[in-house]
């Protein structure tokens, strides 16, 4: 990691959500605000290279999470219980499912969209892009959250408590759940590639309060290797081929390690207004 030059590519957002990229583009979340009860939320994007940010569909009702596939653009919508999508050039969103309870997270492969139900006996399911029945992949799961996918697995982080949540797996098609990691404090941002799985946890600190760690544990589960500590306020992770990265709303900073730890986070970006949000591709950092 070393220190970049920053550019700002979209500015005057209501209140920033999650952020996704593909070969060309930045994709993002303008929630809107909660004086309006967040009826002007909207999918957005902007050229890489730069230009005008662009609203890919218009929508409302508590949105969060992103997903991206080659043509469509994936959130999910609070009100409802809805699983939206919209074309990447722009469009009326469309809701793929809708009456799911409380919502945790989203990913999508080639075929499927894979949506957590964050409620103390929750769902997996695995929804056809094309339509049909969902597969329930696991049942009776503790508040389950986030959720990525691989060739042969889905992963998701479940929390019976704020001291006891896990990482665990199932075959795509489904088969028993495995336990990957435990006895996790409010694990979040999870990441899953060739190389392991990647979050965040907490730690308790004195006095009353909690530090934040990035964290990675092999795709067959593990021991987890603690890559950076004595963080705070991280909510996201992005990972490359080198090195993983997240934002701290705390210190206004975005930082960076390489993915076998063992050397101190360097500060890619400095005095940043409250980064929540982040993800890398072979062209840059987006925050």
């Amino acid at each position: 990691c070393r220190e970049l030059k920053t550019t700002t590519l979209a500015s005057g957002q209501s209140e920033y959500g999650a952020v996704a990229t593909d070969a060309t583009t930045v994709y993002w979340l303008d929630r809107g605000t909660a004086d309006d009860g967040y009826a002007t939320g909207a999918v957005m994007k902007v050229a890489k290279a730069g230009g005008d940010a662009v609203r890919v569909a218009a929508d409302k009702g508590g949105l969060s999470q992103i997903a991206l596939d080659d043509t469509q653009v994936y959130w999910l919508r609070a009100e409802g219980g809805e699983v939206m999508r919209a074309p990447k050039a722009g469009g009326a969103p469309i809701a793929a499912v809708s009456g799911l309870r409380t919502l945790g997270g989203i990913a999508v492969d080639a075929t499927s969209i894979y949506v957590t139900e964050s409620v103390w006996s929750g769902n997996l399911l695995k929804i056809p892009k094309q339509g049909g029945q969902a597969l329930t992949i696991a049942s009776e799961l503790r508040r389950p959250s986030e959720v990525a996918v691989d060739a042969g697995h889905v992963y998701w982080i479940s929390a019976a408590s704020v001291d006891d949540g896990a990482i665990w797996r199932a075959p795509i098609g489904g088969g028993a759940p495995v336990m990957l990691v435990d006895k996790q404090r409010w694990p979040r941002a999870l990441v899953v590639d060739a190389g392991g799985i990647y979050w965040v946890a907490s730690r308790k600190a004195e006095p009353e309060g909690q530090i934040d760690r990035v964290l990675r544990a092999p795709l067959e589960g593990g021991a987890p290797t603690v890559l950076a500590d004595n963080q705070s306020g991280v909510l996201s992770l992005a990972v490359d081929a080198r090195n993983v990265y997240w934002p701290s709303m705390s210190s206004g900073q975005v930082l960076g390690t390489p993915r076998a730890g063992g050397v101190e986070p360097l500060v890619i970006a400095d005095k940043q207004n409250g980064p929540g949000a982040i993800a890398v591709d072979e062209a840059g950092i987006y925050w």
